[in-house]
């Protein structure tokens, strides 16, 4: 309080080191909550870029499945599925015979035996800005 020609003042307002302060706390505060929308907003892009991925990834294996029992020894292939992209490789195993069944030997016939291949698939998909990779075995067999 100041004393002015014998009136009693009272001063209102606030200082300036009192704004800059509020400002900067409210600047903090603001800049956070940004900070963090930014990152769910993030995350919650790629996990619908996961999901594509992972709901088209069933298509596309029996796709490749069907690609092998056409072309046994594909070494390679791509294609596109549901807006996935997505490429493989197959590393073809040797052509095996089923194994015997005591059965068919008891009874003296010459066994029609199925054979069998297994294939070493490394697949890449891709979608937006993301690749996923797997790798799995497929067996096919002819009869």
């Amino acid at each position: 309080m100041k004393q002015r020609c014998g009136r009693l003042q009272t001063l209102a307002g606030f200082t300036l080191i009192e704004i800059l302060v509020a400002m900067t706390i409210l600047f903090s505060v603001v800049t956070s909550g940004f900070i963090a929308y930014q990152t769910a907003l993030n995350a919650s892009d790629r996990a619908n870029q996961t999901t594509v991925l992972l709901t088209a990834l069933p298509f596309i294996q029996q796709q490749i499945r069907s690609d092998l029992l056409q072309q046994p020894t594909q070494s390679q292939g791509e294609g596109s599925m549901l807006q996935v992209g997505y490429r493989f490789r197959n590393q073809a195993g040797e052509l095996t015979a089923a194994p015997e069944f005591a059965d068919e030997l008891e009874m003296g016939a010459e066994p029609n035996r199925p054979r069998f291949r297994l294939h070493h698939i490394e697949l890449e998909l891709s979608y937006q800005q993301q690749v996923r990779t797997f790798s799995y075995q497929e067996l096919t067999w002819i009869e």
